[in-house]
This record gives C-alpha cells, sequence and structure tokens, in this order.
C-alpha cells in the first residue's frame, strides 16, 4: 500500500513538472531582450541566447488598380489639372465672358498663310486723321506679287465712341474698295467689355493718371491685334498709324530677312517707339504676354525693351555687352523703312515732333557686325571704353599700351560669311593711339589648304591663353589644330581695309595680333565686319 502511494505520488510531481516546463516554454516573449536563461554550473552563470521567431506578412498582390483604390479611400483627393495661364490671367475681368476677347466688329475676307501681317492699331486724335494717308502709303508701296502675299490689319480703338468707328469703317470701305474685296485690307475693333477699368490703375513712373490711363490702352490695343493677327501669316509687323512706308518696302523686308542670319528675334526697320518692329510670327505671343503682363506698368517700347533685357543679358553683364546682346537678336535695319507723320498725339495736348533720321538714306552696307558670343582680349580697357562699345557703333576701345603677342579676337556665335573687314584707329584728341605693326588673321570653320597663305606659326602666350578662353564658348574647336589665316596688316595710319577670300568659306574668328610692344596706348573708333556675297 505504501509503495502504491509512492508511486501515485511520484507520477503526480512527474506530471506537475511537464506542465510547468510547458507553460514555461510557451510564455511570449516580453521583447528582443528578453532572451536568456541561467544554469548554475560550477558557481558560473553562462547566457544562452533564443531567437525569437520572425513576422511574415500574408502575400498580397499590390497592383496598380489596388494603390489607386487604396489612395483614394485614404486621402479621398481627387486630382485634376488646373487650368493653364494666358490672357485670363492677365485680364481677369474676361473670365466671366471669355468671348470678350473677340472683336466687336470684323471686316474680313479670311485670308491666311501670307508673307507678312502688318498690324496697324487707330486710335481718335483730337485734331488731324492720318489713318488713310498711312494705308495710302502701304498700298502704294505694293506691287501686285506682293499684294497678294500681304495682310494689312487695322484694329480702330475706339470702343467708347462707336459713331467714330463706324464712320471710319464706312470710309475705309469707300476709299479702298478694291482691297477689301480682295482681302488685302481688314478692320476689326474690340469690344468695350475687353478692358478693364483704366480708372482704377495705380500711378506709375510719375506719370499724370491721364497718361497712364493712355499708355495703358495703348499696351492693351497692341496685344489684342496680336492676338488676332500672329497666325496669319509667316511675319509680322506692327505700325502705327501715322507713317509713311518707302516705296518697295516689303521686298527691302524680304532682302534684310534673308541677310540676316541666325537666331533673330526682331528686326527693327525704324528707330522710333515700336514702329516697324517685324517679329516672327511664332515669337508675336510672347511679345503679346509681356504686354499684356505689364500693361499698366511702362510704355510698350519700354516694355519691349525690358523683354530683351530679361531674354539676353545675364546677371553681371556690362551695359555694353548687355546691349550687343541685344542687338544681336534685335538687329536695326538700315535705312528706315517707315517715317512717323503724325504731328499730334493720340494724348490730348501732346506734340510728337520725332522724325527718322535714317528714312530714305541710301546706305549701300548694313550698319551692324555679325552677333558675337564673345571678344576676348589681353588688352587693358580703360574705364568703360571696352571693345564691345566700338563693335556696337556706340563709341570707341581704349586700351593700354598693347604689348608682342596681345591679341583681339572676335569670336562670332556661328561662322559668319564675311568678305570685308575694316578696322581704323585713333581720333582727333589722341592721335597716336593707333594701330601699330598688328595683322589681322581669321580662323574658317574648315581647315584648308595651308599653303593658301603663309602657313602655320607658333602661338604667343596671349594666343594660347586666350585659345583656351575660347573652349568656354567653342567648344567643339580644338585650339591644337587652330590655322589662322593672314589677310593683311595695319597700314601706317593705323587702318586696317582687307578682303576676305572667298575660298576661306564662312569664319569662325576674327583675330588682331600685335606682333611688337607699341609706344602709345590704342583706340579704336570703327570696326566693320561686312557680311554677305562676296
Amino acid at each position: 500500500m505504501r509503495l502504491f502511494l509512492k508511486r501515485k505520488i511520484l507520477v503526480l510531481l512527474i506530471t506537475l513538472a511537464l506542465i510547468i516546463l510547458i507553460g514555461l516554454s510557451t510564455r511570449p516573449l516580453e521583447s528582443n531582450d528578453t532572451r536568456q536563461t541561467v544554469s548554475k554550473k560550477q558557481g558560473k552563470q553562462t547566457p544562452v541566447t533564443l531567437t525569437p521567431t520572425m513576422y511574415t506578412p500574408p502575400s498580397f498582390n499590390y497592383s496598380s488598380r489596388y494603390w489607386s483604390a487604396m489612395y483614394q479611400d485614404i486621402t479621398n483627393i481627387s486630382i485634376s489639372v488646373p487650368p493653364m495661364p494666358g490672357v485670363h490671367s492677365y485680364l481677369p475681368h474676361l473670365k466671366a465672358n471669355p468671348d470678350n476677347i473677340l472683336p466687336e466688329f470684323l471686316l474680313s475676307k479670311g485670308r491666311q498663310n501670307v508673307s507678312f501681317v502688318i498690324g496697324i492699331p487707330s486710335i481718335k486724335r483730337p485734331i488731324d486723321m492720318y489713318l488713310f494717308n498711312t494705308l495710302k502709303s502701304l498700298i502704294n508701296g505694293l506691287n501686285e506679287t506682293e499684294r497678294g502675299e500681304t495682310l494689312l490689319i487695322v484694329c480702330i480703338t475706339e470702343p467708347a465712341d462707336v459713331a467714330y468707328e463706324r464712320g471710319v469703317i464706312e470710309e475705309i470701305r469707300r476709299r479702298f474698295p478694291l482691297e477689301v474685296s480682295e482681302g488685302l485690307l481688314e478692320v476689326m475693333t474690340p469690344r468695350a467689355s475687353f478692358y478693364p477699368d483704366l480708372g482704377r490703375l495705380k500711378p506709375s513712373l510719375g506719370d499724370s493718371p491721364t497718361r497712364v490711363r493712355w499708355r495703358s490702352k495703348q499696351n492693351l490695343d497692341y496685344a489684342f491685334l496680336m492676338f488676332h493677327a500672329w497666325h496669319r501669316g509667316r511675319y509680322y509687323l506692327q505700325l502705327e498709324d501715322d507713317i509713311q512706308a518707302s516705296p518697295g518696302y516689303v521686298n527691302s523686308m524680304k532682302q534684310a530677312i534673308a541677310e540676316n542670319y541666325g537666331d533673330w528675334f526682331l528686326l527693327q526697320f525704324s528707330t522710333l517707339g515700336f514702329i516697324g518692329r517685324l517679329f516672327k510670327s511664332e515669337d508675336v505671343p510672347k511679345v503679346m504676354e509681356f504686354l499684356l503682363m505689364f500693361f499698366s506698368q511702362k510704355p510698350c517700347d519700354w516694355l519691349l525693351g525690358d523683354f530683351l533685357h530679361v531674354r539676353m543679358c545675364s546677371h553681371g553683364d556690362k551695359w555694353s555687352l548687355c546691349l550687343h546682346k541685344i542687338q544681336s537678336v534685335a538687329r536695326p535695319i538700315t535705312p528706315s523703312l517707315f517715317q512717323h507723320e503724325g504731328f499730334h498725339s493720340s494724348l490730348e495736348g501732346t506734340i510728337n515732333k520725332l522724325k527718322d533720321s535714317g528714312f530714305g538714306v541710301n546706305v549701300s552696307q548694313p550698319s551692324h557686325n555679325p552677333p558675337l558670343s564673345v571678344v576676348i582680349t589681353t588688352l587693358q580697357t580703360y574705364l568703360d571704353k571696352d571693345i564691345y562699345t566700338a563693335y556696337n557703333g556706340d563709341g570707341i576701345f581704349w586700351a593700354s599700351s598693347p604689348k608682342i603677342g596681345d591679341v583681339i579676337d572676335f569670336v562670332f556665335d556661328q561662322p559668319a560669311n564675311l568678305h570685308r573687314i575694316v578696322i581704323t584707329s585713333g581720333n582727333a584728341d589722341h592721335e597716336g593711339d593707333i594701330l601699330r605693326d598688328a595683322s589681322i588673321e581669321v580662323l574658317p570653320e574648315k581647315q584648308l589648304d595651308r599653303n593658301m597663305t603663309q602657313g602655320p606659326r607658333s602661338f604667343s602666350d596671349q594666343e594660347r591663353l586666350a585659345n583656351k578662353k575660347r573652349a568656354n564658348y567653342l567648344p567643339q574647336l580644338d585650339p591644337e589644330y587652330d590655322t589662322f589665316y593672314t589677310l593683311g596688316a595695319c597700314d601706317y595710319n593705323g587702318s586696317i581695309d582687307v578682303q576676305v577670300p572667298q575660298q576661306l568659306g564662312r569664319i569662325w574668328i576674327v583675330r588682331i595680333v600685335f606682333h611688337s610692344s607699341s609706344p602709345t596706348w590704342l583706340i579704336i573708333n570703327k570696326i566693320e565686319m561686312r557680311v554677305g556675297k562676296h
């Protein structure tokens, strides 16, 4: 009996021990740091590391559709494309009725795809009326072929005086019936609701409220006309309603376009205001938008200057360099093709006596030089009389005494088809500051036979320095293989007048190199790089 009890007690103890061990082994870990048990053996504690079981998430097919639905559920946001900025951004009053940008009246045959669209905004003047003489001058200056490739658009911008607008339109019908019927001449008027409240404009430039309203409306008039005209032809010419056109002006513009290679933005056929500005049609919306953006801030010609400054000039550029960059894309063309004839301005009480002194002048050569990427010189410039001033025709280049090996490199923005180079030096006050012992060299676009001229020569330290600086502007040219060709040298008066041989082709760089040190300073007063046929 005792033996039976002992066995039963032993079985119970073993069962209890097993239950305790099972409970310990299935107890959850409190943290990753709770991972050791202790056993006593020979008085030492030996830690035992336990590796916890890592959680494995269930497998899902995360398709784009799943994520899209999940994103919508979580954020409750719907994404839509915002409206693009445009005319309504600058004239927000048009948002309520976008049709207000359409003409109130349009007399048109729908002529499209012409060579030249000529925009003529017209406004009521307190005394004289110049519009009809302007139209007569423009129409008489066209031959039969040019009549078919030209579109004249008159925009009468007096929406507050409907009787005046209708009177002008009927007079245009009466005086120019053939031009209207064949689609050469169009007339449009803006709606009064196109304009914002011009009486609430903030003053600027110290102008009177009357002048601020006048010039702001003029900017809006020009922008309205551009908006409806730019897509009708290849080029857009901006005029005013009080000009006289030179006979054959369309052919002259074609010739100027043919002679002005490269990335030009604007050809200027008059020196006055906004008259005679010719744009490529695809560039007109940029100008239109700029006029709308700042219509109440400045006059239109000032805004055009600001536009070109932002487009071309870098931060920290000297004004002479900035001006050269602007003139490289906004190129003045001589002689002027359009003369200002108005005496009484559309701003009441204002007299405008401005005349274009270059109109009708017989100029055999263009007054502008080819656009430059940079001028690199090792000479020390005196004050603001830098080389760009002379190259632009706005003044002189004045430098300290040239040393042997010094250079002046005119680096074009693309190869120029030069046929003659003329450079003169000195002036009446400093007759001795002339070119001395200097030659003129050119680097052609293509490497040609070195036997054509004197052949290669070793470069001076200054020339190597100029070649190194040039790499920032013409990295495609390797100075190791430069072959400059000598065209001639300065005469005893310090002048250079050389022809560029046709076989040299187009020219990348024109270089003046000094072969000895000069005892005097240097003044260059004229630089002509003539481009065209040989």
